[in-house]
This record gives structure tokens, C-alpha cells and sequence, in this order.
């Protein structure tokens, strides 16, 4: 008989949150914050150990509440755009905006698992989205947003550092909050969609890659299996 396998994720993933925490509040608050979700500091250090996506998703949501910063994931998200991993830089070296986003969608399982990332195209709007099962979206949203300045930024690699989507869709409730968050991307924000997504011209999947846009390096399919030597978990 199956079992269903818990949703999880590199502890990369957590990109600058405890330096913030640290920072922000002191020692003693990063470590309550931690030993509330019941992990271990030495995480931190252990940017590819693998931990479940909800507590992750936890961290995210206790730091905000924490550091009273309601902008907490995008912060950091920031922080981190071209700090996801190799996985990144191996969908980031495809020759066009659609190839990426294919490679990416396939090899996003490098990175974590149970999420998906899913590319639909309806007349001439196109809508690449991030789909994650371990929460209802109001109680993921800080994970979820700092994802956001990561995928733009993969966007910008082939379209240039003035590319914006037409607008970023969120599977959550409009409030003072999003609006803050709207005005900080400068990036129309919809709200009570399906999932986070960025919808933008179908016809940008043709744009080429930008060398000068990106600093991470140039990796085949190839470079990806020696460097990462592991099946995804």
C-alpha cells in the first residue's frame, strides 16, 4: 500500500530570514522563532539540507509576525533572486524566455518536491504559475511572495531589467498589506486567483537571452547531473 510523501524543500530556500531575524530582533528571538517550527539552528548553515515545505512555509509566516515587517517574505525574496541554486542556473542558460521556463518547470524537483510550476498560454496572454499544496495561500503568503523578485528576475534575463509582467495574480485576499506590496514590485497585483503566478504577452516566450543580463553561469543538462549528483529528493 502507498503513503503520500510530505512536501519538501532545500533549506536554502530560506535565503537571508535568520540573518534578518537576527538582526532585527536578536539571538534570543531567531532562536524561539526556530524552536518554534522544532528546527535545528545548524540548518541554517546546511543550505542543501532538505526540510518539509510546511515548515518552511511556518518560518516565513512566525519571522513576519516576529520582526513586525508585513513585507517580510518579499524582503527577502529580494535578497535572493539569483541565490536558488544551480537548478536556476541551469534554466537560466536556455536560449529563449520559453525554454526556460520549461526546463525550469521540469527541474524545479532539484529544489523541492509536491510543487509544481505550470505554463499556460490563452490567445496572446501567457500564465506561468507556482502551485503549492502544503497551505491554503493566506497562510503561505510570505513564502509565496518571496519567490516573486526570483522569477522576475529569471524574466529579466531574456527580456531586460525594464521587463514587467502585465500583472502578478495571488491565490489570496486583497488587503492594505497586498497594496503595499503591489506598490513595492510596481507590478499590478490581482487578487483571490488560483495560484501565484505572473501573467505576461505570449508573445515574450520568444525573447532571447540576455548574456549581459544574468550572472550565473552557462549550464547544460549535462553540467546539471555532475554538479548536482543526486536524484531529486
Amino acid at each position: 500500500m502507498g503513503r503520500s510523501l510530505k512536501p519538501m524543500t532545500s533549506a536554502r530556500g530560506m535565503g537571508s530570514l535568520p540573518v534578518l531575524v537576527e538582526e532585527r530582533e536578536g539571538t534570543r528571538s531567531l532562536q524561539r522563532l526556530f524552536d518554534r517550527i522544532d528546527l535545528p539552528l545548524s540548518v541554517i548553515s546546511e543550505t542543501d539540507h532538505r526540510l518539509p515545505l510546511d515548515d518552511l512555509t511556518d518560518l516565513f509566516e512566525d519571522a513576519a509576525l516576529t520582526t513586525g515587517d508585513p513585507l517580510f517574505g518579499l524582503t527577502v525574496g529580494t535578497a535572493m533572486a539569483d541565490k536558488f541554486g544551480k537548478w536556476v542556473d541551469y534554466a537560466r542558460s536556455a536560449p529563449t524566455l520559453g525554454a526556460h521556463l520549461d526546463r525550469a518547470s521540469r527541474v524545479l524537483g532539484y529544489h523541492q518536491s509536491g510543487t509544481r510550476l505550470d505554463l499556460a498560454v490563452e490567445g496572446p496572454v501567457a500564465r506561468y504559475s507556482y502551485h503549492v499544496p502544503v497551505r491554503a495561500a493566506h497562510g503561505a503568503r510570505q513564502h509565496l511572495e518571496h519567490t516573486i523578485p526570483a522569477l522576475l528576475a529569471s524574466f529579466r534575463c531574456y527580456g531586460g531589467e525594464a521587463w514587467q509582467p502585465l500583472r502578478i495574480e495571488v491565490g489570496y485576499g486583497g488587503d492594505r498589506r497586498l497594496a503595499a506590496v503591489e506598490d513595492a514590485l510596481g507590478i499590478p497585483v490581482q487578487a483571490n486567483c488560483a495560484a501565484l503566478a505572473l501573467v505576461f504577452p505570449a508573445s515574450d516566450l520568444g525573447l532571447r537571452r540576455r548574456d549581459g543580463e544574468s550572472n550565473g553561469p552557462h549550464l547544460t543538462w549535462s553540467d546539471m547531473k555532475a554538479r548536482v549528483r543526486q536524484r531529486p529528493p
